[in-house]
Formats: C-alpha cells, sequence, structure tokens
C-alpha cells in the first residue's frame, strides 16, 4: 500500500506541470476575452499592475516557480496582451479612417 500511495504522488506531481499549462491557456484566454470585451486596454494594465499592490503577486515570477505553482499567466504577460490589444486597436482605427 505504501509503494501505490508513493507512485500516486510521484505521478500527480508529475502531471503538475502540463495541469498548469492547461489552467494558464484557459486564464489567458479569459483575460484575452475580457478586455475584447471591455476595449479599453488602459483600464486593462491597471487592473494587472494592482495584482502586484494588492495580491502581492510577482510580475515576472523564478521560471521554476512558474512552471511548478503558477496556474494563471503572469503580471508581465497580461500587460503585453493589454498592448497588444492596443496596437490591433490602432491598426483597426487606422484601417478605418483610410477607407473613409
Amino acid at each position: 500500500m505504501p509503494f501505490a500511495l508513493l507512485v500516486a504522488f510521484g505521478l500527480s506531481l508529475l502531471a503538475t506541470p502540463l495541469e498548469n499549462v492547461v489552467s494558464r491557456r484557459y486564464e489567458s484566454e479569459a483575460d484575452w476575452m475580457a478586455l475584447q470585451a471591455t476595449r479599453d486596454p488602459g483600464a486593462g494594465r491597471e487592473a494587472f499592475r494592482s495584482f502586484t499592490r494588492i495580491d502581492l503577486a510577482q510580475p515576472n515570477p523564478p521560471e521554476w516557480s512558474y512552471v511548478l505553482l503558477d496556474t494563471h499567466p503572469t503580471v508581465i504577460q497580461r500587460i503585453a496582451m493589454t498592448d497588444e490589444l492596443g496596437r490591433l486597436g490602432a491598426r483597426t482605427s487606422a484601417r478605418s479612417q483610410a477607407g473613409s
């Protein structure tokens, strides 16, 4: 019985990084959908920055911590997402103005 528990624990430990990858993917998708719904990258950026002040989240955690423990994207990744939305919005605005 102890050996079976040890094996189960070992397999669970090995599966944790994969589970975290899946979780981070879902969380990134949720963040992207929220940013698209609000169309306010500035507010999103400030919300993500507040995570470092309020939740004391590390903006860019060590790689081992990110892989083994983190189930959400880093603050830096989330802020980069708001920047990307801002760039996409600027391109869309420029195209619509050029077409007018």
